[in-house]
């Protein structure tokens, strides 16, 4: 997530150099030596057993915080944004062609898999009962 709300899938660039580690790696490392390995990894696991990191790690976060908004997050998506930044504008971060209709990163609260995005999270000038200010949680989302 980044500071304007928005998730940014990042793709690998190199392999880890000499004895640095992978992000993932340093933290199963950490969840072993404190004890939680396999209650950490359990959801992170394929049909196979096999651990596919960072895509059922995204899922895990969106469905771990589904009630602020963030069920709309999938790898499937901002890998698209990704793949295709260049069909969004600069300025409003507004999806064209394929992606009209989306906001680039799904900016926070998105709340399902349909869902743009929010690009203006606090709108003071229509009154609370009508979606103004401030953020309310969206509970009973399961």
């Amino acid at each position: 997530t980044a500071t304007n709300r928005s998730g940014q899938w990042r793709f690998k660039v190199i392999d880890p150099l000499y004895e640095s580690m992978e992000d993932q790696e340093i933290l199963f490392e950490l969840a072993k030596k404190l004890g939680f390995y396999e209650d950490f990894t359990k959801t992170l696991r394929d049909e196979k057993g096999e651990i596919v990191w960072p895509e059922n790690a995204t899922r895990e976060i969106a469905k771990a915080v589904r009630s602020i908004g963030l069920n709309g997050w999938s790898p499937q998506r901002l890998k698209k944004h990704t793949l295709h930044w260049d069909k969004f504008d600069e300025v409003t971060l507004e999806g064209k062609d394929e992606l009209a209709g989306e906001y680039y990163g799904l900016p926070w609260p998105c709340w399902s898999d349909k869902h743009p995005g929010s690009p203006v999270l606090y709108n003071t000038d229509i009154e609370v009962a009508k979606g103004g200010m401030g953020f309310r949680n969206n509970f009973g989302l399961e």
